[in-house]
């Protein structure tokens, strides 16, 4: 039945009280069971609309709520998985369906996080390395100068033989051509793929005269313009995906998409894309100064790289988090000593210093009250 008749039911029958059964569905045009029914709903809940069910308790109740979202700022790249791990920490077990749940109700979105190239310090090296022994390079002469070179996210996995192979039969014949044609000498750029760098390959490239770089910086896109001719050809090719069923579909669209690919595109890259070495010290420079701002907006001074501005970074960020703990928790003193040890270690690792000798001399500097003085503080 529904809720207009309820509610146009529910006059008459009060009015109606002290009525047979049968007048009162008379009254209302319904049959006898369905009046009565009505009638008992009034009776017990005071109202005929359907009564709501009060169902079993929350998995997560409130507390719970600030842990979980504890859990998600002190880690926004956790996995659903990882955050139920914590929470079982702490007894509370729920599905990973409840929990997405229990995350949309706090406001956190999730994402996936984008795929970023890895720099170990090796990489960040070698990036440097050649901008300080070669700094004259200018865009007139040597980059204009240079073939550049890379596998798409198309191509398929290849060694030595069909990488040479390649270069045989299509890039030779081309490179030979434009060099002769030119009357200048060209520089060949690779990456550093084993099928590159491997000895039949080197042995084939010094063989036939084709000179490249002595060092390319690994996980550097930022210095191949190449790498936006593949941005560009797979949004095309992405446009087609509908029609491709197959690998022979997807090899005649990658030869039309890349035969309307016009000359000024790719000479309008290497004019727009190319880095002075200088330039790339400086590029690096400003990556890092765009650290700093970033750390002055949340309260920060960016003073420097220096020991006063990690101390400020733990005392704005992870002090925080530590004394948001304390405060929602009652902890033993065992407990606190505990937490005060891993409070030390975490300064002396900002300072880069060793053993607890070093503990008295960090907190002072950093004007951190004991644990023990927070808890009492935070907790009056």
């Amino acid at each position: 039945m529904s809720a207009q008749i309820f509610k146009d039911c529910t006059r008459p029958l009060i009015i109606s009280e002290d009525e047979t059964k049968e007048k009162i569905a008379e009254l209302v045009g319904l049959n006898r069971s369905t009046a009565q029914d009505i009638k008992t709903k009034i009776d017990d809940y005071g109202s005929p609309l359907p009564h709501k069910q009060t169902g079993r308790p929350l998995k997560i109740n409130e507390r719970t709520e600030r842990h979980l979202s504890r859990i998600i700022r002190e880690d926004p790249f956790a996995s659903y998985k990882e955050i139920n791990v914590e929470l079982a920490k702490l007894d509370v077990f729920v599905s990973i369906e409840t929990l997405r749940s229990y995350v949309d109700r706090l406001d956190f979105k999730s994402y996936r996080a984008a795929h970023k190239p890895r720099l170990t310090a090796r990489h960040r090296k070698i990036k440097l390395r050649w901008p300080k022994e070669d700094p004259n390079w200018t865009e007139d002469h040597q980059w204009r100068s240079v073939v550049w070179s890379d596998e798409s996210r198309l191509c398929m996995k290849g060694n030595q033989e069909k990488y040479i192979n390649i270069l045989a039969n299509r890039f030779h014949p081309w490179f030979t051509n434009v060099t002769a044609h030119q009357e200048r000498d060209f520089i060949f750029q690779e990456d550093g793929a084993s099928c590159h760098t491997g000895g039949y390959a080197r042995w084939w490239k010094e063989t036939h005269q084709i000179k490249g770089f002595e060092y390319w910086p690994a996980q550097s896109p930022d210095l191949n313009p190449i790498e936006h001719v593949w941005n560009a050809l797979e949004r095309r090719i992405e446009r087609k995906r509908s029609s491709i069923k197959n690998l022979e579909q997807l090899k005649v669209a990658l030869r039309e998409e890349w035969e309307r690919m016009d000359d000024e595109f790719a000479d309008r890259l290497v004019r727009s894309g190319y880095l002075d070495p200088k330039e790339l010290i400086q590029h690096n420079a400003r990556k890092a100064l765009a650290t700093m701002n970033l750390l002055s907006s949340i309260g920060i001074n960016p003073s420097g790289f220096s020991k006063i501005l990690s101390t400020r970074f733990y005392a704005h960020i992870i002090r925080p988090q530590l004394e948001y703990g304390v405060t929602i928790n009652r902890f033993t003193s065992s407990q606190l000593y505990t937490l005060e040890e891993a409070q030390d270690a975490c300064i002396r690792g900002i300072y880069g210093a060793r053993g607890k000798a070093s503990t008295k001399v960090t907190l002072h500097l950093s004007k951190l009250p004991p644990m023990s003085e927070r808890v009492n503080i935070l907790q009056a």
